[in-house]
């Protein structure tokens, strides 16, 4: 057998991305195995009855879980066919139960195989990891409580830096009928390395459980990109926001269902902008809404006269950079017809990228008139101005073009209408596009990413 050289190995493996497969090369031969041990659990995905394969593994070999660096969890329904054995565990459940009703219940649910309570035994161990994948379908009974202490750094995580060194944070919801709870999540910024967090569905309403996490204090948290795909932030996820000292990438996108097929809740942009404008000093991109619903059947009501349907001016954003907005939201709109503002009144000199989002037709006169004001005073008033996208509320299908969706197009009206404007930027060296979503950039009758 030919003898490779560990760093061969360790190239090999980083090249495999299936957990199973990356374990499998552990059997190959004693070589293998003692060199690539560690590395091979370094990045794994783990889901339902194989928690508690995990957890039995590091407590044969301790030296698995300070390996793992970037673990991707998935809940899932026990097995009947494991018998699970809560005993070598039993230490890590007297020492994290806050009460004896707690500890049976937690024992109770180990002893039937349910990955969330298998997941809070494993949490001790995870000494290393910096990339958290998370995806489950609903309230947690154990993980995000045994989260809430090592955040605090209770028994049994004080003297272990458990998670402390987590940088980044992605949770997704499995289930379209299910969306996270933002209070749920509230232990995820008390932890001192983290910078990126992102979440979809998330849901700042109404919900049916008891759940009282700490709040971490403002401009605590060191927390640079926050975002929130589909959701519904009845207080402009104002927690999330306020605790960061320096967030510089916010993105939601709004979904007016807060509980599904009960509640509805419209976009609320006078929230956001009270929370974001704590974070004037350092937000450089802002894609607020411009892919979400803003109107529909509101259940909400308000207990004072504030309209939330209005926003505010980002003159004092002065790190801003890149902004994607809806039209009527950014010009103020409010309940009424017409704009408050115009885009001078409004815009950051420092901007180099804007998105208009939800144009329509009857806009035209209004887009043009401020866009071209504002292109008249680029060199005075927006010296680093580079690239302005329209995104039509209507665009056209191609169904003849090969592929899942088709090609999509700026119908022919527009893209004539705005022909002037886009021959401005040409001789001011601005990059001009129509695009479907944010992602999508239309160019003639194709669609290409960006």
């Amino acid at each position: 057998m030919v003898v490779l050289y560990d760093d061969i190995l360790f190239l090999v493996l980083d090249h495999i991305y299936d957990t199973k497969e990356r374990l499998r090369l552990l059997l190959v031969c004693r070589q293998w195995y003692t060199a690539l041990l560690p590395k091979a659990y370094e990045r794994i995905k783990v889901e339902g009855e194989q928690v508690y394969d995990l957890v039995c593994s590091i407590q044969r070999n301790p030296i698995i879980g300070p390996s793992i660096q970037d673990l991707d969890l998935t809940w899932g329904g026990d097995d009947d066919s494991i018998e699970y054995n809560v005993e070598p565990f039993k230490n890590i459940l007297d020492q994290a139960s806050p009460s004896a009703e707690h500890r049976t219940n937690w024992e109770k649910d180990l002893l039937k195989g349910e990955s969330d309570a298998w997941l809070a035994v494993l949490m001790p161990s995870l000494e290393a990891v910096r990339i958290l994948w998370i995806q489950y379908p609903g309230y947690s009974d154990y993980f995000f409580p045994m989260l809430a202490r090592a955040a605090a750094r209770e028994a049994p995580f004080d003297t272990k830096p458990v998670l402390q060194r987590l940088n980044s944070v992605r949770a997704e919801c499995e289930y379209s009928k299910t969306a996270y709870l933002a209070k749920e999540f509230l232990p995820f910024l008390h932890f001192p390395a983290i910078q990126s967090f992102s979440a979809s569905p998330f849901c700042e309403a109404y919900d049916d459980h008891d759940v009282n996490y700490s709040k971490p204090a403002p401009g605590t948290s060191r927390i640079r990109e926050l975002e929130f795909g589909q959701s519904n932030g009845s207080n402009g996820m104002i927690d999330y926001i306020t605790s960061c000292a320096n967030l510089e990438v916010f993105e939601y996108q709004h979904d007016n269902q807060a509980i599904w097929g009960e509640i509805y809740l419209n976009f609320r942009p006078l929230a956001f902008y009270t929370a974001l404008y704590t974070q004037k000093h350092s937000l450089r991109v802002l894609r607020l809404n411009n892919n979400g619903e803003i109107h529909g059947e509101d259940d909400w009501a308000a207990d004072d006269e504030i309209d939330y349907t209005t926003f505010g001016s980002l003159i004092e954003f002065q790190q801003l950079r890149e902004l994607r907005m809806p039209l009527r939201t950014l010009l103020q709109f409010g309940q009424n017809d017409y704009p408050a503002v115009s885009l001078l009144e409004v815009l950051p000199p420092s901007l180099e990228h804007l998105q208009l989002a939800g144009y329509s037709v009857e806009d035209f006169d209004l887009v043009m008139k401020n866009l071209q004001c504002m292109l008249g005073q680029r060199q005075e008033r927006f010296p680093n101005f580079k690239r302005l996208e329209i995104q039509p509320v209507v665009i056209e299908q191609d169904n003849s073009v090969p592929g899942p969706y088709g090609a999509f197009k700026t119908p022919e009206h527009i893209r004539h209408a705005f022909a002037p404007l886009k021959m401005q930027c040409d001789d001011l060296g601005i990059q001009f596009d129509f695009t479907r979503d944010g992602h999508h950039t239309i160019l003639g009758p194709g669609l290409v990413y960006h």
